[in-house]
């Protein structure tokens, strides 16, 4: 049974994987890269997949709903500990992506000493995260990607500041998912309305769409072999290349497509079902 088990998650990422290039294809959805032909991602890699960032432990903006919150599931929660738990649940959005290896980490100082050098600075090799007052009155938080000067593949550091203003949890949860998305390396895709990391998604919700994955599995592909070349498409700003052209093509790239995105959407709801 558990043979059985593992094989068929081995095929659902293998066949996510595949899915990721055709939805890049297609380019019915699409995903872009903040560091263009460069590819510029986190410094990890399948063996040592994990980037941690640096939190105090104690700073957080005021949030106007942890009552109300999940029927109440936080009610009592400072909001230090509201925060932590909505970090890591973003964190936690793009690691369970299927066929990408990346895992993000919050790491929370316990000194005094620590929790003073926790600060935005770019060019301090940290990602840390800080809450402050902002000047951006639109902005739950933003984030500061680095792209390293001597090697242009790199994020050498990509520290986010959350705003300290009032804000939701359902908002935070969503900017916060989203500035880690532009750690990752990804960035605003204009031509989806579905897109966390696009301008054009104007819900709350913090779930990744189709092109949202297939941007993650782009930068950090679980496989050694670069499946990208299969389609032979390349990478510039914007990772997608014109939709098939006559009928007949749409159709056969549709039909390919729709088991990849029903197996996508069964995941994303049994992972809401599982969190309830």
């Amino acid at each position: 049974m558990l043979l059985s088990v593992q094989n068929h998650s081995l095929a659902s990422g293998l066949y996510l994987r595949f899915a990721a290039l055709i939805i890049a294809a297609l380019g019915c959805c699409s995903f872009v890269l903040i560091g263009g032909n460069w590819e510029s991602r986190l410094a990890a890699t399948q063996e040592d997949p994990v980037v941690k960032f640096l939190w105090d432990g104690e700073s957080a903006p005021t949030l106007s709903d942890i009552a109300h919150y999940q029927q109440g599931k936080m009610e009592g929660f400072s909001p230090a500990q509201v925060i932590e738990h909505l970090i890591i649940e973003a964190m936690e959005t793009w690691n369970e992506v299927p066929g990408s290896y990346i895992r993000l980490e919050l790491e929370v100082a316990a000194h005094s000493d620590e929790k003073e050098a926790i600060m935005l600075d770019p060019f301090d090799g940290k990602h840390s995260i800080v809450v402050q007052s902002s000047e951006l009155d639109l902005a739950a938080a933003f984030s500061v990607p680095i792209i390293d000067p001597d090697d242009a593949s790199v994020i050498s550091d990509c520290d986010i500041s959350i705003s300290s203003e009032e804000t939701t949890v359902p908002l935070l949860l969503n900017t916060i998912t989203h500035e880690l998305g532009h750690c990752l390396g990804l960035g605003h895709p204009h031509d989806s309305l579905k897109s966390l990391m696009s301008y054009s998604n104007i819900g709350v919700s913090h779930a990744l769409a189709a092109d949202d994955m297939a941007g993650v599995i782009y930068l950090y592909p679980e496989k050694e072999r670069d499946e990208r070349n299969m389609l032979g498409w390349s990478c510039g700003g914007l990772a997608a290349r014109t939709s098939p052209t006559t009928p007949s093509d749409r159709a056969w790239w549709l039909l390919m497509l729709s088991p990849a995105l029903l197996l996508l959407r069964r995941r994303q709801s049994r992972s809401a079902m599982l969190k309830r």
